[in-house]
């Protein structure tokens, strides 16, 4: 059962200083415990659309975030309750060892030694990554890396997870592994990507984003099976992804 709102975007514009609009009225609402994920072709806006559920950008319209709406008094609190995790992890690692990278959050937190020990310990053993604390990011694989950039966010203890093509650039036993790691977090999930296969792994709802609006907003089987949607969107087509999901009643 779905109790409450997450997030809840209303009449929401965009365009970028040169005048390029990405958005252009979008409406959706992602309920408490709910893994969504949010689908189109390159350029659709979808990335620009994450990047407003914590404030990285800030368009017109209306967003809420639990009870909070977006602004800038509740911009701290927003941004404790929402982490992203972006599709290159290298944007997220910086420091000189795993450890201290998952750590980083928390400190600045200023929450006590122990707790932040704890919450790397256990993001840690959540991501299966635990033998890596020791290492530098920069020595990892990519798939070791977007693990490790996961757990940065899972450390924080957010409450919503926004996920950005985490499959990208994945081999397919890595992709396998991510997709275990994400399904075991326990929080509200995000995930935005152009990977049905992944998409139907991870999430009972699709919504499909293009020309800046959303298209449609329905249950990830529906999407799936609607060939000529995918089409018109630049998607797979639903014949490609029959091993993914049973196909709806």
């Amino acid at each position: 059962m779905r109790n409450g709102t997450a997030i809840d975007v209303k009449d929401l514009h965009f365009s970028y200083p040169d005048g390029t609009k990405v958005l252009t009225g979008v409406n959706l609402r992602i309920h408490t415990g709910e893994s969504v994920a949010i689908v189109g072709p390159n350029g659709a806006g979808k990335s620009t659309l994450l990047l407003h559920f914590n404030g990285i950008l800030t368009g017109s319209g209306d967003i809420r975030i639990f009870d909070m709406n977006l602004e800038k008094k509740n911009m701290k609190k927003i941004r404790q309750k929402v982490g992203i995790v972006f599709q290159n992890p290298d944007d997220q690692l910086f420091c000189p060892t795993v450890y201290e990278d998952i750590a980083f959050g928390p400190n600045n937190m200023q929450l006590s030694v122990m707790e932040v020990d704890s919450r790397v310990n256990e993001a840690l053993t959540t991501l299966s990554i635990s033998e890596l604390k020791d290492k530098s990011a920069h020595h990892l694989s990519f798939g070791q890396r977007k693990r490790v950039a996961i757990a940065t966010v899972l450390a924080m203890k957010s409450d919503i997870l926004v996920f950005d093509e985490p499959s990208s650039n994945l081999d397919p036993i890595t992709k396998r592994k991510l997709v275990k790691a994400i399904n075991s977090i326990d929080a509200t999930k995000v995930i935005v990507t152009q990977d049905l296969f992944l998409a139907a792994e991870l999430c009972e709802r699709a919504i499909i984003i293009n020309h800046g609006e959303v298209v449609k907003d329905a249950k990830m089987q529906e999407i799936l099976y609607d060939a000529q949607l995918l089409h018109e969107n630049n998607l797979e087509f639903a014949s490609r992804c029959k091993i993914c999901v049973s196909k709806p009643k």
